[in-house]
């Protein structure tokens, strides 16, 4: 409910970790939305239009190979952007209509990009009917994690 443009929250949200995995940047595609809530796991893979650019790879872990998509050496099942998007509502709607998705880099990254997904694939409506809103780990990291910041250290993906 809006009233005096306050969110009025009636019910504890559920806080949701999320992480979005792309091609790149700017105009990038969605390769795999992944979330966990508590101990509940859930991942989809989408199959870009185009390549994934080597640094990607060496990012994520994740390829195209002869037309597969490819998770350190393993292929994966893809999902069409729709199919991929629906599991994704299907998974939040276990958690209740008052989700929180949290992410590292959630305000700059994560959260623009699965917004603009979702109105891509047209289930906007039904995903803010879920979602209520996001917050960024970021902020906190950099606050507990300062010899990180300072030495510009970064944590390595695990192959």
């Amino acid at each position: 409910m809006v009233l005096e443009n306050k969110l009025i929250i009636t019910e504890k949200p559920q806080l949701v970790y999320l992480d979005i995995e792309s091609t790149g940047f700017v105009g990038s595609e969605i390769i795999q939305i992944a979330v966990k809530c508590n101990s509940d796991e859930f991942s989809a893979y989408i199959m870009p239009s185009k390549n994934i650019p080597p640094h990607i790879t060496d990012l994520t872990g994740i390829k195209l190979y002869n037309g597969t998509l490819v998770v350190d050496s393993s292929p994966v099942l893809t999902l069409s952007p729709r199919q991929a998007a629906n599991e994704f509502l299907s998974y939040l709607k276990n958690f209740g209509e008052n989700i929180i998705l949290a992410a590292h880099n959630c305000f700059t990254f994560d959260g623009p990009m699965i917004l603009q997904f979702m109105q891509e694939v047209d289930v906007i409506d039904e995903f803010s009917l879920i979602v209520k809103g996001f917050t960024d780990t970021l902020p906190v990291m950099k606050k507990h994690l300062k010899d990180r910041t300072k030495a510009k250290k970064r944590f390595k993906r695990k192959r």
